[in-house]
């Protein structure tokens, strides 16, 4: 399995218990990255696209020189 690098974000108390009551069972890590990931999956079926995990938006042409 790939190693993915992780990132630390800051959520309001208040929004992680109702990811509680929400998603009873998992951690509180496992139940954010499961809506985060269900939340991205739907923005790419509503868009037709499958958004790239090897840059961040406006990023397109990182790495590439553009020639005049």
């Amino acid at each position: 399995m790939k190693q993915e690098k992780l990132v630390a974000i800051n959520i309001p108390k208040s929004l992680l218990t109702k990811l509680q009551w929400a998603y009873p069972s998992g951690t509180d890590t496992q139940r954010v990255h499961f809506v985060l990931e269900e939340h991205v999956k739907a923005a790419e079926r509503e868009e037709g696209v499958t958004y790239p995990t090897d840059r961040q938006p406006g990023h397109d042409f990182d790495g590439f020189t553009l020639k005049n």
